[in-house]
């Protein structure tokens, strides 16, 4: 998946988190495999596209989005590990989660059974 324009594979955001490979890309961003080099673990690092990063309403809703989701704890979400800006470039670090895409399970699978809402 990687092509000439991923500049990113190789860069080192904030000079802690090693981009290795594209994972996928969306309308707004795309997310990678990395490493967490203080650590030393594997990550998912999402970067936002950097037109979109100049935008400082949608990047406020990014990081608003980032402090909601860090605050769940739940089996089937994939944990936050941090979020920042480095230059032109949003980002949002992950648990990274091995196994295919969503899309992919799906695909196989078919669409996931509706559950009920708590009440």
């Amino acid at each position: 998946m990687n092509t000439p324009r991923d500049r990113l594979i190789g860069a080192r955001i904030e000079g802690r988190y090693r981009i290795d490979a594209v994972i996928a890309r969306g309308g707004m961003s795309t997310v990678y495999m990395g490493l967490d080099l203080r650590l030393d673990r594997p990550i998912a690092i999402k970067v936002m596209d950097p037109k979109y990063a100049a935008d400082t309403q949608f990047v406020s809703r990014f990081e608003f989005e980032a402090r909601a989701v860090a605050k769940l704890k739940d089996p089937g979400l994939v944990a936050v590990y941090d979020q920042g800006v480095d230059g032109d470039l949003a980002f949002l670090v992950m648990e990274l989660v091995t196994g295919g895409t969503l899309r992919e399970l799906l695909g196989e699978r078919g669409p996931m059974p509706r559950t009920p809402w708590p009440r």
